[in-house]
């Protein structure tokens, strides 16, 4: 007996456990430590992997560093809230 198309069983779905690619640090505009001004550092940042990495910018991150993706963490207060009233 022949089997319809009907009745064959469409293979199961797979879902992607691969990370998505990080962007590079030109596109993420990250700025090293020795040329960042700031007070909100990768390393407070929630992106943030030590000793030198980051979740979404590819390459070296220096923890003293900052690019356009930075989101708080929540762990160490950066020093411009600490001297607000």
């Amino acid at each position: 007996m022949a089997v319809s198309p009907e009745q064959v069983e469409a293979p199961p779905t797979r879902i992607s456990t691969a990370m998505p690619a990080k962007i590079s640090k030109k596109a993420a505009e990250y700025i090293p430590a020795a040329e960042y001004m700031g007070l909100e550092f990768c390393r407070d940042c929630t992106m943030w992997i030590g000793p030198n990495g980051c979740t979404a910018v590819a390459g070296d991150i220096e923890a003293k560093g900052n690019c356009k993706l930075y989101v708080y963490s929540g762990g160490r207060m950066p020093e411009r809230l600490k001297s607000l009233p």
